[in-house]
């Protein structure tokens, strides 16, 4: 007798995902680059019924692939601001120097771009602002009810990043490392003409 044949079933696609949010909804680990703009601008659209730290993922995925599309800047900032409002009477101390992080370097970010005075970076100036004159007088805590929610903004604004910001990161980083460099090779050819100068010889009597 023949051999029944059994056709194989496919084996169920895994989709990697992030720690749950606060509302069981869970994160997924997409690279913006594995998305298409139509579907990063679908998600975009979707984020109105998102919680605030799946909102501010996704936008940040779209803005990742459009990085000069204001409206994912100012819509990540509007975020970003309205979650420090949220919890702004939680956050301790650590929380907030987790959230400036990144949220200094995107500012930065378009600051060298000449996008400083636009009005999307205005609302991540003011962001970095507040956060700022809340810092010195915050809680000291271990953890707070924001902590992990910060804590996850805080990776996916740092796992999501264009090629032009890491090029950018590398430039800010190395910029004070050189300059120290260069003056302290001017300060050594200094030292050694002095100590190379020849001592003029006392006038005879």
């Amino acid at each position: 007798m023949k051999k029944s044949m059994v056709q194989k079933q496919p084996k169920p696609k895994v989709v990697e995902t992030t720690k749950e949010t606060s509302v069981g909804e869970e994160l997924p680990l997409e690279r913006p680059s594995e998305m298409t703009m139509d579907q990063a601008m679908d998600l975009v659209k979707e984020t109105e019924n998102r919680d605030i730290v799946s909102a501010i993922d996704v936008v940040n995925k779209a803005r990742v692939l459009d990085l000069y599309n204001k409206a994912h800047i100012i819509r990540l900032f509007q975020n970003l601001s309205n979650f420090y409002k949220e919890f702004e009477q939680e956050f301790s101390k650590s929380d907030l120097e987790t959230l400036l992080e990144p949220v200094n370097r995107l500012v930065d970010f378009y600051k060298v771009k000449g996008l400083w005075d636009s009005p999307p970076v205005r609302v991540g100036r003011d962001l970095v602002t507040r956060i700022n004159g809340k810092l010195p007088n915050a809680q000291v805590a271990t953890e707070t009810k924001a902590t992990f929610r910060v804590e996850q903004i805080a990776a996916s604004l740092s796992h999501n990043v264009s090629p032009e910001e890491v090029k950018a990161d590398v430039a800010r980083i190395l910029a004070p490392v050189v300059r120290e460099m260069i003056a302290a090779g001017k300060t050594k050819s200094k030292t050694k003409k002095k100590r190379g100068r020849p001592w003029k010889s006392m006038p005879k009597k």
